[in-house]
């Protein structure tokens, strides 16, 4: 599935009367997600992992749903979080009743709202790990010379 990377005023300018969006979240709520301004491509991995679980949580998008990773631009760097677009309660024209009816891709994105998991699941933590992201890369420790008799540190690109 492919997932359109959107800036927060893009999505913006996408909604009319009768679509809008809401912005989810970056990561489940009691996993620590990459920090604004750090490891862009980490960010997009984790967003992409936490829709993956979304739609296992929720089931398939129905139709006039879309998910989308927005991008927010901050005081301290870049971020990217989930979004999902839906279509807006369509009107009731039944003149004994007020309500509007609520759509099938408003009820799912208020499920996702609302029903954004705590962990990651197996799977998501398994794409993280094969999308490569860095949380998953066996760490290398710092290479040691001898020069001169003493021992100096070089800082390596992976430590």
């Amino acid at each position: 599935m492919h997932i359109s990377k959107l800036s927060w005023d893009n999505c913006s300018r996408r909604c009319n009367d009768r679509r809008d969006f809401f912005s989810l979240a970056p990561s489940p709520h009691d996993e620590e997600c990459t920090p604004a301004g750090e490891e862009v491509s980490d960010q997009i991995i984790e967003v992409k992992a936490l829709i993956g679980q979304l739609m296992r949580i929720h089931g398939e998008l129905p139709e006039g749903a879309e998910f989308v990773l927005i991008r927010n631009d901050h005081e301290f760097g870049t971020y990217y979080e989930a979004g999902i677009f839906y279509e807006m309660n369509e009107p009731n024209y039944d003149e004994d009743e007020d309500d509007e009816e609520e759509t099938p891709s408003l009820l799912y994105a208020q499920k996702c709202e609302s029903g954004i998991p705590d962990k990651w699941d197996a799977e998501a933590l398994n794409e993280m790990k094969e999308a490569g992201h860095t949380k998953f890369l066996p760490k290398q420790p710092g290479k040691v010379v001898k020069h001169q008799g003493k021992v100096i540190p070089i800082k390596s690109e992976i430590a």
